[in-house]
């Protein structure tokens, strides 16, 4: 198999969260930005996007082969903050990498640790998100 075939192979494995994406779509019409901060790498993401146009949901992209450095350097994490166009502590910013949510925290992001969606939500509503 040639790498295209085993990437297009990885990419048809993949199926959807209808639950979460829905959510996402509920928070961006909500008038909440929305951001994805992700160190995969550029055929994943692509392919993703060519099969589900999951960035479309997404207000802001921070992609560690874009910016040049992978999580949890601080640099990605900066990259977020000015591409959202507001303060770090206007950003909630979830991960299941304890490192990615310490560096994200030393800069005035609020953060916690991603464990599952249910609680994701919950965070968000403690958080006052209300859809």
């Amino acid at each position: 198999m040639t790498a295209q075939d085993v990437m297009d192979l990885l990419i048809k494995g993949y199926e959807t969260n209808s639950y979460v994406v829905d959510y996402v779509k509920k928070i961006k019409k909500a008038g909440y930005k929305t951001a994805i901060c992700s160190s995969n790498f550029p055929a994943r993401i692509n392919g993703l996007q060519k099969r589900f146009g999951f960035l479309d949901d997404f207000n802001v992209i921070a992609l560690s082969y874009e910016v040049g450095v992978n999580k949890p350097h601080k640099q990605l994490y900066e990259t977020l903050i000015t591409k959202s166009g507001v303060e770090p502590s206007e950003i909630v910013y979830s991960d299941d990498y304890e490192p990615a949510i310490n560096t994200a925290k030393e800069l005035g992001i609020s953060t916690f640790l991603y464990t599952d969606f249910d609680a994701f939500i919950d965070r968000l509503e403690g958080l006052g998100v209300k859809l």
